[in-house]
């Protein structure tokens, strides 16, 4: 089955878009945690101390995506629009989850919170998914927007978030290729990987330890880049790996691929070169792990084993780079097969 980090932004989310959603609570909508049956495609979850609890906003259009989690047990995502096109984001607890939107635009997608209570996301005006063409990053702080966007790039995302209010994301610039970078009070420095080939930082902890994705012959691999050295792994010895969140504990997760749909989350507890847990929803057809918090505590997704068929995305196999892979932010991600 077609895992998270297997679908193609464009067909799939383009197809929740155009789709006609179910009512869906108001905002400030209590989140489900019960395990009864849904039709979504997508079910967000918590992972805590060995247990798995879903959080999964009720109508949310087939998916509830939870791409965060602080230490204060406040939850970031993203979801369909209410009787609309787009995306709002999501940002509370496992008790309710409040709905909100960058101003004037058609999809507001939320990366990242931090204990100060900032969220970072990114966001487009002008197409109902981020990652096309106009898409900006942005940093929420008490109600005021701030918007990050890289000076003549083709679009820009913020993709991770520290308590500091160090941003870190990747932009598409006009060379036509990807870019990781670091942003602090409207200055940006760029991070080209470790080989130099299209990159993405995806997050950042308090001591400026920074995790991403770069591309490689025949898949992806994730890196910790820790005062300017880079350490570059895969995990559970496959070979798509996104390293999605670092905490100060050094901890790193992620999710995991074998470019045929069959993903799994992961957790490296004490260093990238250690052992690593893998994450799996029991019952589901793929996992994938997108947040992580200093007490070990994971969110993400599952594909849900109750969704009819019909509704799963369908998508044609194509050659992958690195803005055609990332879930949570890139351009268009397709299915490796």
């Amino acid at each position: 089955m077609t895992s998270a980090t297997g679908l193609t932004r464009r067909t799939f989310l383009g197809a929740l878009a155009a789709a006609p959603l179910a009512a869906a609570p108001p905002t400030g909508a209590q989140a489900s945690t019960a395990a009864g049956q849904s039709s979504d495609v997508l079910l967000g979850f918590m992972f805590d101390r060995g247990r798995f609890r879903r959080i999964d906003l009720p109508g949310s259009g087939n998916q509830t995506v939870l791409a965060g989690i602080t230490n204060a047990g406040q939850i970031v995502g993203k979801a369909p629009r209410v009787n609309g096109v787009g995306f709002d984001g999501l940002v509370g607890d496992v008790r309710r989850l409040r709905r909100f939107s960058f101003p004037g635009v058609m999809a507001t997608y939320a990366n990242k919170a931090n204990q100060r209570g900032q969220v970072a996301g990114s966001a487009n005006r002008n197409t109902p998914m981020v990652g096309f063409p106009g898409t900006f990053g942005y940093l929420l702080d008490r109600g005021r927007f701030t918007r990050i966007a890289f000076r003549s790039a083709v679009y820009t995302q913020a993709l991770g978030l520290n308590n500091r209010g160090q941003v870190v994301g990747e932009y598409l610039g006009d060379d036509g290729r990807y870019h990781g970078y670091r942003w602090e009070r409207g200055r940006f420095t760029t991070f080209d990987g470790p080989i130099g080939s299209d990159t993405s930082i995806t997050d950042i902890n308090d001591r400026g330890d920074m995790v991403g994705v770069y591309v490689v012959d025949g898949g992806v691999r994730a890196f910790l880049l820790r005062r300017g050295e880079y350490t570059t792994f895969g995990a559970l010895g496959l070979p798509i790996t996104f390293a999605w969140d670092i905490n100060n504990r050094g901890q790193v997760a992620g999710s995991a691929d074998d470019g045929a749909g069959g993903g799994h989350g992961f957790l490296f507890a004490d260093r990238v070169d250690g052992p690593v847990a893998q994450i799996d929803v029991p019952g589901a057809p793929a996992t994938n792990v997108f947040g992580l918090d200093d007490r070990g505590r994971l969110v993400g997704i599952s594909i849900n084993p109750n969704a009819t068929q019909s509704a799963r995305p369908t998508v044609q196999a194509a050659p992958m780079r690195l803005g055609d892979a990332l879930p949570l932010g890139l351009t268009s991600t397709k299915e490796i097969r």
